[in-house]
């Protein structure tokens, strides 16, 4: 079984009280090879989640740690979605990789698509 670990920083400006929100929240699906179809969907469970919120005056800042099985042998690409409170600033993130928390780096979108694009040709080609 593999396990993977994520931990998002949050930093919560002003929290407004949050709505209900008919989309589970957080939400996860994962697809086999790379491909976003119901042929390769397969089953990725959200094991752990946990949440701490340490608050300073109107900030409150939000670490959030999430841990993902993966019952099969299949390498798997996961969608995590974690819907914040408006006004919300997600300040940093990590993987677990080999038990060592490995910082990520926050990069507009194009740039994160196009090195996703650039990585997901890699086991192509």
């Amino acid at each position: 079984m593999n396990m993977w670990q994520i931990c998002v920083a949050v930093g919560l400006f002003a929290v407004p009280a949050l709505a209900a929100e008919p989309a589970a929240n957080p939400g996860l699906a994962a697809s086999a090879a790379g491909v976003r179809d119901e042929a390769h969907a397969r089953d990725l469970r959200l094991a752990r989640f946990d949440v701490v919120v340490t608050t300073r005056g109107a900030v409150a800042d939000s670490e959030v740690k999430a841990r993902f099985t993966n019952a099969s042998n299949d390498i798997l690409e996961g969608d995590f979605t974690l819907a914040l409170p408006k006004g919300a600033i997600v300040t940093g993130y990590a993987l677990d990789i080999g038990d060592k928390m490995v910082a990520g780096v926050l990069v507009d979108r194009p740039r994160a698509e196009a090195v996703y694009e650039e990585r997901v040709r890699r086991r192509v080609d």
